[in-house]
């Protein structure tokens, strides 16, 4: 508003000194302070209402934290900081010797489990033609046992005779019992399955794989378009998942946020044309518009926990966050997360508030040229 109160007495002294168009009186005095007044009040309300204000705007974008999925020392760190990357470029190495070991145990361990599979086949059909063979004596013995009792019945054959074939009859059936039940186990071990793999394979198969993925993720790997920055990590460090060592920054996706009063909230919408200065480019403002307005933000914001809210939380603020587009004619160079700025928002409403506004946003960044 200083900006406002110059120009009014610019035009005053012009009007009333310079070039004398009017007299200097009292009457012109008391004329010339409340119509200074209610100009400065009119277009201190038209100004927040119509085109609201933030300076604290600031160049914004999704950061990640990069930790590796396995622990190791750092053999090789191929990519420089600041340099945008393309996603899967890898960032850098860890010593993959000990889980190429354990692959390579793994497969020979599937060789071996895969045999012993095909000695499962041998050891069921062996188990089966066993019950098969004694299925076959323990007929011949019955059917010899009937017909020895037969003729002992008549008196043309002993009692011993009987009792033998039926001392063998008990032992083949208790050894029938324990052949199949012997079969039933070979068969169970050979059929027992995960989907259409064996389960001894299955298993040793799953660890296979999760040997591989440790493997592959020895190269820690860009998750997008971006880049790190401060990347202070060098061969010999060792990385852990529990520690990150790397951040992240996206640069697909970098927008402006801007921290206005919450009475901008009434007018402001998404499509808004807006002008934006930085500190960065002085003397030059850059047309954008609204992307998105914020939906929550943290103060209105209830965690679940064991304790009751207390009275004493400061969980008011009277500014809330808009999106705003990054200007096309931004040059590429300065596009940095964390670069401040100025930003203006112009409703449909703005009218003749908005071309003061934008007089007044320009002498703003001009400022920055000599401050």
């Amino acid at each position: 508003m200083l900006i406002v109160t110059a120009l009014y007495l610019l035009f005053v002294y012009l009007i009333f000194h310079k070039f004398k168009l009017l007299p200097w009186n009292t009457v012109s005095k008391v004329i010339v302070l409340i119509l200074g007044v209610i100009i400065l009040a009119g277009f201190l309300v038209g100004l927040q209402g119509l085109t609201p204000a933030s300076t604290q705007a600031v160049i914004s974008g999704f950061v990640t934290e990069i930790a590796p999925q396995v622990s190791g020392r750092v053999i090789e760190v191929p990519a420089e900081p600041n340099v945008e990357l393309d996603p899967g470029t890898v960032l850098y190495r860890i010593d993959p010797l000990p889980y190429q070991y354990r692959v390579d145990q793994l497969t020979a361990q599937l060789v071996d489990t895969e045999a012993s599979v095909a000695q499962l086949k041998e050891s069921y059909d062996a188990a089966r033609a066993q019950t098969e063979a004694t299925s076959a004596q323990l007929e011949l013995t019955t059917l010899r046992l009937d017909q020895a009792e037969t003729l002992a019945a008549t008196g043309a054959g002993s009692v011993f005779e009987v009792e033998q074939y039926q001392s063998q009859q008990e032992q083949l059936t208790a050894q029938l019992d324990a052949n199949r039940a012997n079969e039933q186990a070979a068969y169970a071990a050979l059929t027992s399955s995960v989907g259409d793999t064996q389960s001894r394979v299955a298993g040793v198969l799953a660890q296979l794989e999760s040997a591989q993925y440790d493997l592959e993720n020895t190269e820690v790997k860009a998750p997008g378009l971006g880049l790190v920055t401060m990347f202070v990590l060098r061969p010999g460090m060792q990385a852990s998942p529990s520690r990150s060592i790397a951040t992240f920054v996206y640069t697909d996706e970098i927008f402006i946020v801007g921290y206005f009063a919450q009475k901008a909230l009434r007018a402001v919408k998404v499509g808004d044309s807006a002008k934006i200065s930085f500190p960065a480019v002085p003397g030059r403002l850059f047309e954008t518009e609204v992307m998105r307005i914020g939906t929550a933000v943290g103060e209105g914001q209830y965690l679940a926990s064991g304790q009751l809210a207390m009275t004493s939380e400061q969980r008011t603020t009277r500014i809330y966050p808009i999106l705003l587009s990054i200007p096309e004619e931004f040059p590429l160079e300065l596009r940095k997360v964390g670069l401040s700025a100025d930003a203006t928002i112009y409703t449909e409403n703005a009218g003749v508030v908005g071309i003061v506004a934008t007089i007044l946003q320009w002498v703003g960044t001009s400022l920055d040229l000599v401050i």
